[in-house]
């Protein structure tokens, strides 16, 4: 296969912002990931043409990356990226092979979170503000990610059959502070779950007391709940 010089002798960086800013499959908040780590962890490969990335270049970088103080998890996450644009930069003719030859580079060994216990989810509805106990009740007991439990309609909590419905996510981006909702990933998020016996009264305290007219939990200010709210 003939390669397309031109492409090929792009600079990393410029086309890995094509790429993020082109593809259609990539959503904002991974886009704002990419974009964090390049500057973090990526900076040797930004001004490297395509072509000039070796496997051997490759593996020195990655190395660097693990001897430096950035997150395991982050370094994982920039080989991914690292693999996926150097995947479209095949595709594109621009170089011949992937050069991320690295096993296992890619994957997150980030350690399993702990599982809080009941008697510590208690202590924690207990201290913090009133208006939030619900929502710490929802994502303990029924499962509801945090994204899910900010973006929570007031229509989508049933009180008479006891079923919350999830149908959207909230997605708060760190660099742009940019905040939306927008639909699952899959169509598996999209599910009715029950509201178990002994969170009913605090799903109707909270229904009573602080849900809005289209969102059932809002900060004091009225607006739609922060992921970090207190």
């Amino acid at each position: 296969m003939r390669l397309d010089e031109q492409t090929g002798r792009q600079a990393f960086g410029k086309y890995a912002e094509a790429y993020l800013r082109d593809s259609p499959d990539v959503g904002e908040r991974w886009a704002e990931t990419c974009t964090r780590n390049m500057r973090l962890h990526m900076t040797d490969l930004l001004d490297l043409p395509l072509i000039a990335i070796s496997p051997a270049v490759v593996r020195s970088w990655h190395a660097k990356a693990l001897a430096g103080t950035g997150g395991r998890t982050s370094i994982a996450q920039s080989y991914r990226f690292l693999r996926t644009v150097m995947n479209c930069a095949v595709r594109d003719g621009a170089i011949a092979v992937n050069p991320c030859q690295i096993r296992g580079a890619g994957k997150d060994m980030a350690k399993e979170r702990p599982i809080a216990s009941p008697a510590a989810i208690v202590k924690l509805v207990d201290a913090i503000t009133p208006r939030y106990r619900a929502a710490v009740l929802l994502a303990a007991w029924c499962g509801l990610r945090r994204g899910e439990v900010c973006a929570l309609a007031t229509a989508d909590v049933d009180l008479v059959a006891n079923v919350v419905r999830v149908r959207r996510n909230r997605v708060e981006l760190l660099e742009s502070g940019r905040k939306f909702d927008k639909a699952p990933k899959t169509r598996a998020g999209m599910r009715d779950i029950a509201i178990p016996p002994h969170l009913r009264p605090a799903m109707v305290e909270h229904m009573e007391k602080w849900a809005a007219r289209d969102r059932f939990f809002v900060g004091m200010d009225g607006r739609p709940m922060r992921a970090n709210a207190v």
